[in-house]
């Protein structure tokens, strides 16, 4: 942040998708950090732009980043916890910028799904991911599995939507 005050202007982040940008003005904008947008129209174009210092700063997911070795410096993660791999890497919300979700997955009904139906996928669910060999094959990709309600999950999607809306009108980013 220091760096980025004492040069406005001059510093680069890295987007390949509106995502991306979303989070790094969620951060950069409250600070009054001016940084330049450079778009990507690859995520592998974006990334390599990171690791060859032709930007310096974006988001990544933990396995990318496990892939570029010393080449970058993770600075902080999202989401509520810190990384089992990274413990010594602060949260957004230790440094004070909460409020910028980390990437999720979800599995989704059709709207109107009975909840017989939507309560018997929800425990099928719940059972595959405390399975050690699915949680296993999370791992692998460094995926922390955090199981969620379908009304807690529908929470973290409005709140997340919220969020995210309120960023791209502050840039006037427009629906793509």
């Amino acid at each position: 942040m220091a760096n980025a005050k004492a040069n406005p202007g001059k510093l680069n982040y890295g987007a390949s998708a509106p995502i991306v940008r979303l989070g790094t003005e969620m951060i950069t904008r409250p600070l009054g950090l001016e940084v330049v947008h450079i778009p990507y129209s690859s995520g592998a174009g974006y990334l390599q732009g990171l690791a060859a210092g032709d930007i310096q700063m974006g988001f990544m997911t933990e396995d990318n980043a496990a892939s570029f070795g010393e080449r970058i410096t993770l600075l902080a993660v999202t989401g509520d916890r810190r990384l089992a791999s990274h413990r010594q890497v602060p949260t957004l919300t230790e440094l004070g910028h909460p409020g910028i979700p980390g990437l999720s997955h979800a599995i989704n009904v059709r709207a109107g799904t009975p909840k017989a139906i939507m309560d018997r996928l929800q425990a099928a669910v719940f059972k595959a991911l405390d399975m050690p060999e699915v949680r296993g094959q999370f791992a692998k990709i460094r995926m922390e599995v955090t199981p969620l309600t379908g009304d807690e999950a529908a929470r973290k999607v409005a709140n997340e939507a919220r969020l995210f809306r309120e960023a791209a009108a502050r840039i006037g980013l427009q629906p793509q």
